[in-house]
């Protein structure tokens, strides 16, 4: 029996951006402001009971927020709650606590933070201001180095973020966030063996760097190394739970990997954080014919296809389906469909000539697999089977 394929599979990175949000750590005031004093020191231990905490919850929240009520001169707590703010995408009031933080007193790390919420906010030419007021003053400045990376970034262009990004590896060279950044350019280069290199740096530099391990996983997926790719990518669950895109890889690597259950369950986990997740809903359904289920990946595909009528991938994973269930004139006409979409898709092309062979259409199929031969060389099942036509 000739071999079916699932169609592209892993093509699920994310696009390559820079991280827009910069590392920066809550700070604890170092000394009491010209305050009423018993009150500033209550403060101040409300703000150490915040940087305790770190975890951008509502009791940190609240802690500097009490902090601020009962001494209002206390620059970290406008600093470190405004980093909470910033993570939940209010970026007025951030901007608003952090020119407070400032005006009391004058940090580089509040500097830092401020551009870094101007960038998230979208404001380039602001960011790109305090950035450069904080270099005039700190010419090695990593985060600010890396911030100026980004804004060049989004503005195409490239060999300048390279190059800002180099200057920030020369002034700190086990800084996670310069290491990854500059991953992410060697990927985007196709200069895969570097960007890897970079990501494995910043995850000995920092394990708990979520975007380094995540960027890793699905870099390390690309290149085919899929028990590599299994370690940072667990890793990245682990670290954020909450994330869809980590699950709707792992399940990738895993069905890889030949561990159809824990392909299952990782990609149910996927559409349950995201419903919308249509990659996930067919990722699933090839997972669930190769576990014998053609019915019910039958059933999640037409689901799916509900939802989005033109979607090729689905259509060719429906019809490969079909064809196993024996439907074959179904079959045949979802993966025509599917062809008609994208005629770039080998896997449909494929698929569709074992249908020609089975319903005896032997000049077809031969057609269909040279077709898919054609369009993928190192489609194996492709070339074996048009080589057997032969």
């Amino acid at each position: 029996m000739r071999k079916l394929l699932s169609g592209n599979y892993s093509s699920i990175r994310m696009g390559l951006v820079l991280a827009s949000v910069l590392f920066i750590l809550r700070t604890i005031s170092w000394a009491p402001p010209a305050f009423a004093e018993e009150d500033c020191l209550q403060a101040n231990r409300l703000v150490e009971q915040g940087v305790a905490l770190g975890d951008g919850s509502a009791e940190e929240e609240r802690l500097y927020r009490q902090a601020l009520q009962e001494c209002p001169n206390l620059a970290e707590a406008y600093h470190n709650l405004s980093l909470i703010l910033v993570a939940r995408s209010d970026y007025d009031e951030a901007v608003s606590l952090l020119q407070k933080a400032i005006s009391l007193r004058d940090e580089p790390e509040f500097r830092v933070a401020l551009a870094s919420a101007f960038l998230s906010r979208g404001d380039l030419k602001e960011a790109d201001k305090q950035y450069q007021e904080i270099l005039e003053k700190e010419k090695g400045n990593a985060q600010a180095l890396v911030g100026r990376a980004i804004i060049a970034e989004k503005s195409k262009k490239s060999d300048e973020a390279l190059e800002l990004l180099q200057q920030a590896k020369e002034s700190e060279p086990k800084n996670e966030n310069v290491l990854y950044n500059l991953g992410v350019l060697y990927e985007k280069k196709g200069l895969l063996s570097e960007a890897m290199a970079l990501y494995e740096a910043a995850v000995d530099a920092r394990p708990d760097y979520f975007q380094a391990q995540f960027f890793a996983g699905l870099l390390a997926q690309r290149q085919a190394q899929f028990d590599k790719a299994r370690v940072f990518l667990e890793k990245a669950s682990s670290l954020h739970g909450a994330d869809a895109r980590v699950f709707r890889a792992l399940g990738v690597v895993y069905e890889k990997l030949g561990n159809l259950e824990a392909a299952d369950l990782s990609l149910h986990k996927a559409i349950a954080l995201d419903e919308s997740d249509l990659i996930s809903r067919i990722n699933l359904a090839v997972v669930l014919i190769g576990k014998k289920q053609e019915a019910l990946a039958e059933k999640l595909l037409l689901e799916v296809l509900e939802k989005d009528k033109s979607n090729a991938r689905a259509l060719s994973v429906l019809g490969w389906a079909q064809l196993e269930l024996g439907k074959h004139a179904d079959a045949e006409q979802n993966l025509k469909r599917a062809i008609a979409l994208d005629s770039m898709n080998a896997s449909a092309h494929n698929n569709l000539g074992v249908l020609y062979l089975r319903t005896g259409r032997r000049d077809e199929a031969k057609e269909s697999f040279h077709a898919a031969a054609n369009l993928n060389p190192n489609l194996k099942q492709a070339v074996e089977n048009f080589q057997k036509l032969q």
